[in-house]
């Protein structure tokens, strides 16, 4: 990544879609400067008071993760813990930071209410001036030159996920998001193939 930005690759696992609804249950993040790795975070949340549970997320959870589901519950925290944690690793980042996500504007949501909700009203500018976040899914179909709508995973040349693949565990997905953003940010430099 030759930018001077330190981007953020995250993800969140939820129980649902919808921000103010439902709960991020594990936040995992890694920081990349010039194309090399820096830092990582991960935290489990336990659901916040008074949130729903999408029903058709919940039985995704029992019927295809639930070992994933089980680990999670297992290392769970106070929401206001894991986002302090993730709030103060953010700060201590080199600026300027830029989040990243597929699809961002999914992952962006539920991470700015959370952010909003248990950091403070002013925690997003803090931490990314102009509540920076980058879209992957948009960088894909801009590099391969493809309708968003089939801007997938599935297109990008195999060696770009360097054999990781989506594991549901939210540091192995934001580590795995980070390894396919490198390589559309090489391949829109001319660098990579």
């Amino acid at each position: 990544m030759n930018n001077t930005d330190t981007i953020i690759s995250f993800d969140v696992e939820t129980t649902g879609m919808i921000p103010g609804y439902h709960s991020i249950i594990s936040l995992g993040a890694v920081a990349w400067r010039d194309g090399k790795e820096i830092s990582t975070f991960y935290g489990c949340m336990k659901e916040w008071y008074g949130s729903t549970r999408d029903a058709s997320t919940m039985n995704w959870w029992k019927t295809q993760h639930k070992d994933e589901w089980m680990a999670i519950r297992a290392e769970q925290k106070e929401p206001k813990e894991v986002m302090m944690g993730f709030y103060d690793w953010c700060h201590a980042l080199p600026k300027e930071r830029t989040l990243a996500a597929n699809p961002a504007c999914f992952d962006a949501a539920l991470l700015w209410w959370y952010l909003h909700t248990f950091c403070g009203e002013d925690a997003i500018t803090n931490l990314f001036k102009r509540h920076r976040a980058l879209d992957i899914r948009t960088y894909i179909a801009a590099v391969f030159d493809v309708p968003y709508s089939q801007a997938e995973r599935s297109i990008l040349p195999p060696h770009w996920a360097e054999k990781q693949y989506i594991t549901h565990n939210a540091l192995d997905d934001a580590r795995q998001q980070g390894t396919v953003l490198h390589h559309l940010m090489k391949a829109n430099s001319g660098e990579d193939e």
